[in-house]
């Protein structure tokens, strides 16, 4: 997977929603420990955590692997 644009698109969600790692982990059910390995590139997502992220703030999956603009995300 394109790791370096998951953490960076990752970071850019939490950003824009104002929220933590920790209340990302809470709204996503994923571990808190598994949620900053994403963000510090020491661990892929598997496709149904992606499919979970996307879900919660209702952006494409494919945004959140890198393809796609980021006006996605300035629609919300």
């Amino acid at each position: 997977m394109r790791q370096n644009t998951i953490d960076k698109r990752l970071k850019i969600l939490i950003s824009h929603f104002g929220i933590t790692q920790k209340e990302l982990s809470q709204m996503t059910g994923i571990r808190e420990q598994t949620i900053s390995n994403y963000f510090t590139a020491q661990r892929d997502p598997k496709v149904s955590m992606i499919i979970k992220i996307a879900e919660t703030f209702q952006v494409s999956p494919n945004w959140i692997i890198g393809y796609g603009s980021d006006e996605e995300i300035e629609k919300l």
